[in-house]
């Protein structure tokens, strides 16, 4: 089983992809995530926004997670991510965690996703960078193609270009009742065996 793992940085007119595990982990709590929080961020786009952006594959987005960073290792805080799409009924659901880095300027967390169920006998983990911001919101920034990360195409194939209107998200904060935890992952105590199951 292989594994792929990369982190994608953001930058004015460039693009950097470097092993995830070359970047360092600083602290162990967040101010978008605090340490023992429960947490849920999502964005729903209406029609008028949609029509306004007609290449928009993402119709919904959250981000959803409990206890943060006081499950497994105090390094990184588990999550799911929920994703819907205009094109397909079809949902992304992708579990997996995420650590702070101090790269950038702005504290920001690399998240590393696995779609499940996964339709591929290799393990591809997609990697997502999110920005902390303030007033309950964060910026979330795919690393690749929704249509690779959502698994229609195989891994092997070139990674498609990101549409500008599917980049990146602004997610807030919402009431933990908001999100839509999938059944048998979550526990009001953090992620359930299963949920680690679904982890490389």
């Amino acid at each position: 089983m292989r594994l792929r793992l990369w982190t994608f940085l953001g930058f004015t007119g460039s693009v950097l992809l470097v092993p995830l595990a070359a970047m360092g982990k600083e602290r162990t709590s967040s101010s978008a995530i605090p340490a023992g929080a429960d947490f849920c961020f999502l964005r729903k786009y209406d029609g008028e926004h949609l029509r306004s952006r007609p290449h928009q594959l993402v119709t919904s987005i959250q981000l959803m997670g409990r206890n943060a960073w006081k499950t497994g290792s105090s390094d990184n805080v588990y999550a799911t991510l929920l994703v819907s799409f205009r094109d397909t009924p079809k949902r992304l659901t992708a579990h997996g965690s995420c650590f702070l880095e101090e790269v950038s300027r702005t504290p920001s967390l690399l998240c590393g996703f696995t779609p499940y169920p996964t339709q591929f006998a290799d393990v591809l983990q997609q990697t997502l960078y999110v920005r902390e911001a303030t007033s309950g919101q964060i910026e979330l920034q795919a690393a690749a193609d929704w249509r690779v990360i959502r698994e229609d195409k195989d891994p092997d194939e070139p990674y498609g270009k990101v549409s500008t209107d599917d980049e990146i998200f602004i997610l807030k904060a919402q009431p933990i009742s908001d999100c839509e935890f999938p059944k048998g992952f979550w526990s009001k105590n953090g992620p359930t065996r299963k949920f680690l199951g679904t982890l490389p």
